[in-house]
């Protein structure tokens, strides 16, 4: 249900908690010199990299505004997430990101996103096809 990881951890993989359907919490030591965790959701130190939620977190979550990446895999098989919101900030979102998240019916992104719109809690992306 919780992690912890150690200020010796260096790096972890893209995929690390994928299918971890009851971890809720995820820590991370303060000596810690790539990472960090807020709300119990794993980033890179400065935050600018969202690399991991908790499978067994449920209800909504807004990513926070310093987030310009949603790593690979970040919300894979998130099966109680309901609902996201997508900052201004974010300009790449990874490959599976959102992959079997079953539960989730609603995606809103900020209005002011460049990259990324959604419609009807649907995520699509701004680019324009001629």
């Amino acid at each position: 249900t919780s992690v912890t990881i150690p200020a010796s951890v260096t790096t972890v993989g893209e995929t690390i908690f994928r299918h971890c359907s009851s971890l809720t919490v995820i820590e991370v030591d303060a000596g810690n010199a790539n990472y960090s965790a807020e709300d119990g959701v794993l980033f890179n130190k400065d935050k600018t990299t969202f690399v991991s939620f908790g499978g067994g977190k449920s209800g909504s979550y807004a990513v926070p505004d310093t987030v310009t990446f949603i790593n690979d895999s970040s919300f894979e098989s998130c099966d109680t997430l309901t609902s996201l919101t997508i900052p201004a900030s974010v300009t790449s979102i990874g490959y599976v990101a959102l992959g079997g998240c079953d539960g989730l019916t609603s995606i809103a992104v900020s209005s002011e996103n460049a990259q990324y719109t959604s419609e009807n809690g649907v995520l699509f992306n701004r680019i324009k096809r001629h």
